[in-house]
């Protein structure tokens, strides 16, 4: 098992096996329905954008294949997060990944493991640590376009959850309004940390205007 510690953290080691990724497949609901290509429908998701810090300076200073290996390593990572709270990966574009939600709740705290797992696995291996990620999220209406025999997320709540995450520096994440308003006051005392939404004002996105954002926070109980 590539991963150490309980089923909400997953650590990874470092002399995990680095296995070739499968081809991902577009299962899930929108699939079922069974529409014909070319052919959408609105759907209300919670998108999750995330990326890498750096990657192109990582990738020229350390080689092709350690930092292909390490994004397999975050590919794993992110994708059982997402799952263990019900997301889907819906895409990837370089080292972006592009994930789904059906709640804000569920997005911020895989947003947040997500987080915390890198911080743990850089503390522990302080030697070789991973590049820092960023995430932006965002919550609305998204148009579902089947595209190539697979569902694709479109629209302006996909475009502003790709703005946010531009704002974020490595190791950060942020979120709409819409996404803080509807998760605060949602992580009660079973939820591992404390989760708190800091004002960052409402920065012009470009092509989109001025948008609430906010900065996702935690820590210990």
């Amino acid at each position: 098992n590539p991963f150490q510690g309980t089923e909400d953290s997953f650590i990874l080691a470092p002399d995990a096996d680095r296995k070739k990724a499968q081809p991902r497949t577009e299962g899930g609901p929108e699939n079922e329905m069974g529409l014909p290509e070319g052919s959408s429908r609105e759907v209300r998701k919670v998108v999750v954008f995330t990326d890498i810090e750096g990657f192109t300076r990582y990738r020229a200073e350390r080689g092709d294949k350690k930092s292909y290996d390490v994004l397999m390593f975050h590919d794993k990572l992110l994708v059982k997060h997402f799952e263990a709270l019900g997301g889907k990966l819906v895409k990837t574009i370089g080292d972006s990944l592009l994930a789904v939600f059906d709640t804000e709740r569920d997005a911020v705290l895989s947003a947040v493991r997500i987080q915390r797992d890198l911080d743990e696995y850089n503390r522990r291996f302080s030697q070789d640590p991973l590049p820092r990620v960023r995430v932006g999220l965002d919550g609305g209406v998204v148009d579902v376009l089947v595209r190539h025999g697979s569902p694709d997320y479109l629209g302006q709540v996909v475009d502003r959850a790709s703005r946010i995450l531009s704002l974020a520096h490595g190791g950060e994440i942020y979120a709409s309004g819409v996404v803080a308003d509807a998760a605060r006051g949602r992580f009660g005392e079973g939820t591992e940390v404390k989760i708190t939404f800091e004002d960052r004002g409402r920065p012009e996105l470009k092509g989109l205007g001025p948008v609430q954002v906010y900065q996702v926070l935690w820590g210990p109980r």
